[in-house]
């Protein structure tokens, strides 16, 4: 496709928007496969490192470990729900900014 735009170019000068948009799509498409290459790398290195290190610790040992699991896994949750509503109250008050300043 980018190569038909190129030769189209001369013809018609309105494609350049097109082939700018082109170009950041391409851009946020190598950017994604590059995080998902580095996220799939980084579950393989964990997923070998707990292979040739088991964990020495079952819950028949320390009976307090699947709480204290519990506890960080629950902390975690809430910190990332309330990280999502505090995002989606900020995208709201851009919507209303935007709505307010005269857009749609």
């Amino acid at each position: 496709m980018f190569k038909e735009l190129i030769s189209n170019l001369p013809f018609s000068p309105s494609l350049l928007e097109q082939l700018a948009s082109y170009s950041k799509r391409m851009k946020h498409e190598s950017s994604a496969r590059r995080m998902g290459f580095w996220l799939l790398s980084l579950g393989l290195v964990a997923q070998i490192a707990v292979t040739i290190y088991p964990s020495n610790l079952s819950p028949a040992k320390n009976p307090t470990l699947p709480l204290v699991v519990g506890f960080i896994l629950a902390a975690i949750a809430g910190f990332l729900y309330a990280r999502c509503r505090l995002m989606a109250l900020e995208l709201e008050i851009i919507r209303l900014h935007y709505i307010n300043a005269g857009g749609m």
